[in-house]
């Protein structure tokens, strides 16, 4: 059977593939997005998920395109890097949440969806002393209100990542759980 992939020559594939890389294709791709919202992702998903195995393929392409741009200039990376972690210390923080997990062998994920969740829960108070707290970046509140993840069962007392394993406490109440069990 016949596909529009096969019917096109690969010259023919080039030059669409350098027309949509420029600028004019990028416009054309922005002006279909504005007229047709998510239209493109579902395709793409849809795309990729009938074709898992074109998604490895991409992933290793962009991975060596990715360390191609770094060796170049590893200099700029690093700085590019840098200033998007200063941009975002909840990213930052994440990653380091993440990173620490990892070296317990922690089991489980959570998503950001499931940190708002909890906020939600607990109506932005912490779960010990029942204070308002806040969150994300501000200088001029109280440092010892900042709303943090705490583990339940610490990951260094073999507690996991599930969401059910969390709660939202005050930077005081956490810091002083420290790794013990959970106290109310």
């Amino acid at each position: 059977m016949a596909t529009l992939s096969n019917t096109i020559s690969p010259n023919r594939k080039a030059n669409l593939r350098r027309y949509n890389s420029g600028d004019k294709g990028r416009a054309a791709q922005g002006r279909f997005d504005e007229l047709h919202p998510g239209e493109r992702s579902a395709y793409v998903a849809k795309h990729y998920e009938t074709h898992p195995d074109r998604l490895i393929v991409k992933r290793a392409r962009d991975r060596k395109q990715q360390a191609a741009r770094y060796h170049a200039n590893p200099e700029l990376m690093k700085l590019k890097a840098a200033e998007s972690l200063r941009r975002n210390p909840e990213t930052k923080r994440s990653i380091d949440h993440r990173r620490r997990a990892k070296l317990w062998k922690a089991e489980g994920t959570h998503t950001k969806a499931d940190l708002k969740e909890i906020w939600e829960r607990q109506d932005g108070r912490c779960d010990i002393c029942k204070e308002k707290c806040w969150r994300g970046t501000s200088p001029d509140r109280s440092h010892a209100r900042k709303w943090t993840i705490d583990h339940i069962h610490p990951i260094s007392r073999g507690g996991t990542e599930w969401p059910s394993n969390l709660r939202g406490l005050c930077l005081s109440c956490n810091a002083a759980k420290r790794d013990r069990l959970a106290i109310s």
